[in-house]
């Protein structure tokens, strides 16, 4: 759980997401300030993990469906170059990103939802916890691949709520604390990227385990 917890705030610090904290902030608070901007930032945060813990009992599910799928070395081999492919992506060789219809749509549903309310700071958390960046398309992608293999739906769900409330945590400390509190936006955040392309190649080679134990 922590490290989920974990993951989800270096998640918040990637060049496609930290830059627009302040941004976010200020249309989920509008000119509220105290209890009342807080209760609206928990809103958004609750609202986008409980998405990402929907999506965990999706990919659990599908796991457990596909059990015996997933047993399979083609199978094996395949999730593991996908993870090599989001290691590519985040060590900046190529971008992936959601459909540019899908984007537009999905952000012009957001920008209708009033901010400064705590039903729009919800439904504002809904939407967010689709329209991810470029990159965290890959991260997110290979959480749920990861949560498949469980095959368990409470751990998926689980896991994957930490996930979103990780993202969340740095716009709590900025509603709290205010922009002075977080770091600047810089060439570092690329090194956060980086870190999660180490890790995408770590279950690349999770996943192709099995097969090298037999080789052995």
């Amino acid at each position: 759980l922590i490290i989920f917890l974990g993951l989800g705030c270096l998640l918040a610090f990637t060049p496609c997401s930290l830059p627009m904290l302040p941004i976010l902030s200020s249309l989920l608070i509008r000119k509220h300030a105290g209890v009342k901007a807080i209760f609206i930032s928990l809103t958004f945060v609750l609202a986008m993990a409980s998405v990402y813990a929907l999506l965990g009992i999706v990919a659990a599910s599908a796991g457990s469906n596909f059990q015996r799928w997933l047993q399979q070395p083609i199978v094996l081999v395949t999730f593991s170059l996908i993870f090599i492919i989001f290691a590519l992506n985040l060590f900046g060789l190529f971008e992936l990103k959601l459909p540019q219809a899908w984007a537009n749509r999905l952000d012009r549903l957001q920008a209708k939802q009033q901010g400064g309310t705590l039903v729009g700071a919800g439904v504002m958390g809904m939407l967010s916890a689709l329209l991810v960046g470029p990159c965290m398309t890959a991260p997110l992608a290979g959480t749920l691949l990861y949560i498949s293999q469980t095959q368990n739906i409470v751990i998926g769900a689980v896991l994957l709520f930490c996930l979103g409330l990780g993202m969340g945590i740095p716009l709590l400390i900025l509603t709290l604390l205010g922009q002075k509190s977080l770091p600047k936006p810089g060439a570092w955040m690329n090194y956060v990227r980086h870190i999660f392309a180490f890790l995408m190649l770590g279950l690349s080679l999770y996943f192709i385990r099995p097969l090298l134990s037999e080789q052995m």
